[in-house]
């Protein structure tokens, strides 16, 4: 009986850790954060060939081929970013992202054959709205994702704890602790020099008059900005877990708010900051907006999450 109640609750167990993965391990992070800077990268240049099209009003096969290849790269990188969600989700967000990043890739394609087509063109025409969703709103399902998956902590110290500290046999609270205030320390710095480079916007939505070396400084501090927050989050969910025989609770539901909005905000800055480094074409697809947006919410969750990651308790 003894023995038949141990079985069974180790099914059980099992059970609820298939429902509820187990929450990252470094390993699992650092693919993480490989895999969101890959995505970042390819997106970003998807985004920049996509909008020369629109300012040359033609597709040359060259950069048809190159945006096929580069949202390949990306919709692949977004699907890594997916692998520790649980099977449904994971199924549901992997058949949107092929949706979106294939059509997407050969919209290029089919506008650079078409010609003078009526047929080809139409097509062009509706795989562009796709184009449009791809470099547009797939930044939020890759920030909702990153929040949900970093901030994940096991329900109680029971079996799935023990799992998670076999993973990681050695939680160090104080390197943990550290490692935190370093983030936080990371995001101060980048919103300052994205509030420098904001600085030298001459007027709303143009940027056309701003440095190369301001827009690429911008663009570094963005993109750090976004990976720090990243950091952040994981590091403040590896203190809950080493700490969860205390009964400490879980990370604020505002760090993956923060967390969230560090991300997609981010993507937009460092898009747009890359963009003015070569031409002027970001606008045609996130609007004159695009550049106070992406870089007063980029300073703005930054700073904030920051202080709430400074404000934690010693013992956190």
């Amino acid at each position: 009986m003894t023995t038949a109640a141990q079985r069974g609750a180790e099914a059980i167990a099992d059970g609820d850790s298939a429902e509820r993965p187990a929450p990252l391990g470094p390993g699992d992070f650092s693919l993480t954060v490989v895999a969101f800077l890959v995505h970042c990268l390819s997106w970003t240049s998807a985004a920049f060939l996509i909008s020369a099209d629109d300012v040359h009003f033609a597709t040359s096969p060259v950069r048809a081929w190159a945006q096929f290849g580069i949202l390949l790269v990306a919709g692949a990188s977004g699907i890594v970013l997916l692998r520790t969600l649980p099977l449904h989700p994971r199924i549901v967000l992997s058949v949107i992202t092929v949706l979106l990043f294939v059509p997407s890739g050969l919209a290029s394609l089919v506008s650079a054959s078409a010609g003078d087509s009526n047929v080809g063109q139409a097509i062009a025409v509706n795989l562009w709205l796709l184009r449009l969703l791809t470099i547009v709103v797939f930044p939020l399902i890759v920030a909702v994702v990153l929040a949900t998956i970093l901030g994940r902590t096991p329900d109680s110290a029971s079996l799935a704890n023990s799992h998670a500290e076999a993973a990681d046999p050695t939680p160090q609270l104080p390197r943990y602790r550290h490692a935190s205030l370093v983030s936080a320390t990371v995001l101060i710095v980048s919103a300052l020099i994205i509030a420098v480079g904001f600085a030298f916007e001459p007027s709303v939505g143009r940027f056309a008059d701003v440095p190369a070396s301001i827009a690429f400084l911008t663009a570094c501090a963005s993109l750090t900005a976004s990976t720090a927050g990243l950091y952040s989050l994981y590091s403040l969910t590896r203190n809950c877990i080493a700490d969860s025989a205390a009964g400490s609770p879980p990370p604020p539901r505002i760090a993956q708010v923060l967390t969230a909005v560090t991300v997609v905000c981010g993507m937009a800055a460092f898009m747009v900051s890359t963009s003015r480094m070569f031409g002027d074409g970001a606008d045609l697809y996130f609007g004159p907006i695009a550049g106070p947006v992406g870089m007063g919410g980029t300073i703005m969750s930054s700073i904030l999450l920051s202080v709430l990651i400074i404000r934690q308790p010693a013992h956190v």
